[in-house]
């Protein structure tokens, strides 16, 4: 009996070790997802960050959209502000504009200039821009007959139509003094003609509306505008530029007076201004303060005020009527200061 529960103590000792086992394993099991769930965990931090990366770039890129929406902003102000800048200066023209055409310095040759309908032959003699002119004791402006159009022929040019095509028409003219024989353009003005073919550059290219008057010259010793007045309008006839007022030793009064006043500053008015008191002067020999003024009025100039280039102009009739000396004041080729002496290499 006793052996009997002996053998039934073992085998319920055996019976518990079974249990034993098993929960060994059920543990073994528990820590194996411990380190799945790790792992997984540690995933899930990898598209978190990609996520909050993206987050940061979508927040650069609204920034850089912000930018450039505001260097837009910035691009269409500065537009509207170079429009503007284009627009005060053809307000300001608009007044002096209207002022000469009020005052008949512009006409129906100024309008063709602007059309395109423009003529090879030499209108009648007393066509042309005049600033002034005593024979008519005011400026005035003459435009070819209106019948002129139907007989132009197939060299005039055609609105659409290239420069490079326009056919080359013989011009014969006189230009200080010298006979001159070019091939020009029907379109050309005789601004273009004098400065770009015949490089006399003393005219100067101003507005090239007649508003300013830098580019005057003298045709058969009238005042005219050069930019207003096409290059075959001086067929045959004697253009005088600022080129031909001599200088040292026989200077011409007007250069002179000009000096001795102080009436050119910048300069760009000036062979304009020369031109128009020359014809003055070649009309008037002792014009009054009011005809020299008149005279000068088609002529624009924005350093001087007028005031020196008034009494330049009565001194320059002084001198021509010898009550005034010639070049007062002024060296002479024996009394030019010795050049400078050449400066010594330095010594090394």
């Amino acid at each position: 009996m006793g052996e009997g529960l002996r053998r039934m103590g073992e085998e319920l000792q055996g019976m518990g070790e079974g249990p034993r086992p098993m929960g060994e394993g059920l543990r073994c099991m528990g820590e194996g997802p411990w380190p799945m769930g790790e792992g997984l965990q540690g995933m899930g931090e990898g598209p978190r960050c990609m996520g909050e990366a993206l987050q940061g770039m979508g927040e650069e890129l609204r920034r850089m959209g912000e930018g450039l929406r505001l260097m837009g902003e910035g691009l269409r102000g500065m537009g509207e502000g170079l429009r503007l800048m284009g627009e005060e200066p053809r307000r300001m023209g608009e007044g002096p504009r209207r002022m000469v055409r009020a005052l008949g310095l512009i006409g129906p040759p100024a309008r063709l200039l602007r059309t395109g309908t423009r003529r090879t032959a030499s209108p009648p003699r007393d066509n042309g821009a005049k600033l002034w002119d005593t024979r008519d004791e005011r400026a005035s402006v003459t435009a070819p007959p209106r019948h002129h159009d139907a007989a132009m022929n197939d060299t005039t040019h055609k609105p659409g139509m290239a420069l490079a095509d326009e056919p080359l028409v013989p011009l014969e003219l006189t230009v200080n003094g010298d006979r001159v024989v070019v091939a020009t353009r029907p379109s050309r003005t005789l601004l273009e003609l004098l400065r770009y073919d015949l490089d006399l550059v003393g005219t100067k290219q101003g507005c090239d509306k007649g508003d300013c008057g830098a580019c005057t010259v003298l045709i058969d010793g009238v005042a005219q505008l050069s930019c207003l007045t096409l290059a075959l309008h001086a067929e045959g006839r004697a253009v005088t530029t600022v080129e031909s007022l001599p200088g040292m030793p026989n200077l011409d009064p007007l250069l002179d007076a000009f000096d001795r006043c102080g009436a050119g500053q910048c300069g760009f008015c000036t062979p304009g201004m020369l031109m128009s008191a020359t014809a003055l002067l070649d009309a008037e020999p002792r014009p009054t303060r009011a005809a020299i003024q008149e005279a000068i009025s088609g002529n624009l100039c924005r350093c001087t005020g007028y005031g020196a280039i008034v009494r330049a102009i009565e001194m320059a009739a002084s001198i021509r009527a010898g009550t005034e000396p010639s070049c007062a004041g002024l060296t002479g080729p024996g009394e030019l200061p010795p050049p400078l002496p050449v400066p010594k290499e330095k010594q090394r």
